[in-house]
């Protein structure tokens, strides 16, 4: 078939409204539907990166203006699924050249404070002086050998 002849195949949108089309691991094939991240890319009360593999939005609680928390749009329980923490790393890398300092943090299972089990990353803006501690910041090491 001559290049003139082939038919244009257009990409067909996500039945389900995504900002994308459907892929092999798009999020409705991974979803929890008991997970409040995964609820919230349902309600699409997010912001969408370009591909649409990850998003980011403001937490409940925010500890400094500017405090946003970034997932993939495909329920993956922690920073294990490589996958997933790949497309969420790179829109925190994205997100993070707007500031000159920040913390960047996950966790990875209850005893680490992991409280929601949906892959996610805080990034928090700081600025000298911000008074902001890092849960770990005032601690000594009890066993120093």
């Amino acid at each position: 078939m001559k290049k003139e002849e082939r038919k244009k195949v257009e990409v067909q949108p996500c039945p389900h409204g995504c900002p994308w089309s459907h892929q092999p691991k798009h999020w409705h094939y991974r979803k929890n539907k008991d997970c409040v991240f995964c609820k919230k890319i349902k309600d699409r009360s997010v912001t969408f990166s370009e591909n649409g593999l990850a998003c980011y939005f403001q937490p409940l609680n925010p500890v400094v203006a500017g405090h946003l928390l970034v997932i993939p749009t495909y329920h993956a329980s922690d920073v294990s699924d490589s996958v997933s923490a790949q497309e969420a790393i790179k829109l925190v890398a994205l997100l993070t050249n707007q500031y000159e300092n920040c913390n960047i943090i996950t966790s990875k299972g209850s005893d680490a404070t992991q409280t929601v089990f949906h892959l996610h990353f805080h990034i928090i803006p700081r600025i000298k002086g911000d008074g902001l501690k890092l849960p770990w910041t005032d601690q000594i090491l009890k066993d120093k050998k």
